[in-house]
C-alpha cells in the first residue's frame, strides 16, 4: 500500500479565473514544476477521492460537502511546486444552433431540444449557440433523435466539460 502524501482539504482558487495563480501555474509549468490529478467528470463532485497524480504522488481529497472539483482548480501551492484539477476530455456530440432571421426560432430550437433531452434525462451543457451533450449510450440514438430537429448541425468531438458546479451535482431518480 501506498503512503499518503498528500491530504487536501480545501481549493486555493483556480488557475483560468485567478489571475495570479494562473501566472503562478504558468510560470512553475515552464519550470516543469506543475502536477496535475486528473479525473473524469463524474468525480469532480465527490467529497472524499483518493488519487495519485500524473507525477505519483498519492492525494487524499477531503473536501466539504458540496464542493465540486473544477478544471483548472488549485489544491497545492508550494514554494516551488503546484497541484491542480484537470478534467479528462470526453467523447461528446455538440448541436450547433444555425442562424435564423427571426431569433424566436433559435430559442424554440433549443427550448425543444433541452426538454427533449430532460425528459431522456441526457445531460446537456449550453456554450454560446451550442448545446454539448456527453455522449453515455449509443452515439447513433443520440444523432438520430438530434437530427429531426432542423437548423441544426452535429459533430461528435472529445471536449472538456467546463460547466457551472450547480449543473454538475444534480441528480435525480423516479
Amino acid at each position: 500500500m501506498v503512503a499518503l502524501s498528500l491530504r487536501v482539504e480545501a481549493v486555493m482558487g483556480n488557475v483560468y479565473s485567478d489571475e495570479r495563480l494562473g501566472r503562478r501555474f504558468h510560470d512553475l509549468l515552464s519550470k516543469d514544476r506543475a502536477d496535475r490529478i486528473r479525473l473524469p467528470r463524474r468525480d469532480a463532485a465527490k467529497n472524499r477521492l483518493r488519487v495519485t497524480s500524473q507525477r505519483g504522488t498519492d492525494v487524499l481529497i477531503d473536501v466539504p460537502r458540496g464542493t465540486t472539483l473544477k478544471h483548472g482548480d488549485v489544491l497545492h501551492l508550494g514554494e516551488d511546486e503546484i497541484l491542480t484539477v484537470e478534467w479528462l476530455p470526453e467523447e461528446t456530440m455538440v448541436v450547433t444552433l444555425s442562424p435564423h432571421e427571426d431569433w424566436r426560432e433559435g430559442v424554440e430550437t433549443a427550448a425543444r431540444i433541452g426538454y427533449m433531452l430532460g425528459i431522456k434525462h441526457f445531460p446537456l451543457f449550453p456554450k454560446g449557440n451550442e448545446i454539448v451533450i456527453p455522449i453515455e449510450g449509443s452515439k447513433e440514438d443520440l444523432s438520430k433523435v438530434l437530427s429531426s430537429f432542423g437548423g441544426v448541425s452535429l459533430k461528435v468531438e472529445k471536449r472538456i466539460l467546463d460547466v457551472e458546479p450547480e449543473i454538475l451535482g444534480y441528480e435525480h431518480t423516479h
